[in-house]
């Protein structure tokens, strides 16, 4: 599903140091 892959892109996002 588009859900987790959106759901991955915002993870690398979110924790991108």
């Amino acid at each position: 599903m588009l859900t987790d892959m959106n759901m991955l892109l915002q993870n690398c996002k979110y924790r991108n140091t």
